[in-house]
């Protein structure tokens, strides 16, 4: 946002209208590209924790017949580092499937706010002179904030 501000949109003749919906959309974009990064990092988070699940058992349990001595599987329950663990397990988890699901929301609408702004274009940009200058708008955003008006 402090980009089209100081880019001086303003200067431009756009109408507010235009102005607000692009400012929106570059916060949505944001949004997006924030809740795409949280995201990642749980994915990543969840995926070194299974990694280390995964040697742990390969090393530990495979080593005898712990998967299939039940006294073992009691006795690992009974350990001290067993539910922190299955704790910050199910945290992880949970996290991630709620950035999944704000992911999908912001991305929804980042999508339909350039959707209303690309059907929108005549009416936002009136007049010939504006119409020829909303091509280095549309540069702008695609170069600065990887925004792609030109077509759905």
């Amino acid at each position: 946002m402090d980009g089209l501000q100081t880019w001086k949109l303003k200067q431009s003749n756009l109408s507010e209208v235009t102005i607000v919906m692009l400012e929106k959309l570059v916060e949505r974009k944001q949004e997006e590209q924030k809740y795409k990064k949280s995201t990642r990092s749980y994915g990543l988070i969840l995926l070194a924790y299974l990694f280390s699940a995964a040697l742990y058992y390969y090393f530990v349990l495979l080593q005898g017949d712990g998967l299939l001595n039940i006294d073992y599987w009691m006795g690992l329950m009974g350990k001290v580092i067993f539910w922190p663990l299955l704790a910050i397990l199910i945290a992880v988890l949970v996290l991630m499937h709620t950035a999944q699901r704000k992911l999908k929301k912001a991305e929804d609408d980042y999508e339909s706010l350039r959707a209303e702004i690309i059907d929108r274009c005549e009416e936002l940009w009136q007049g010939e002179d504006l119409w020829e200058r909303r091509g280095t708008v549309f540069d702008f955003l695609q170069q600065n904030y990887d925004i792609n008006l030109y077509h759905k």
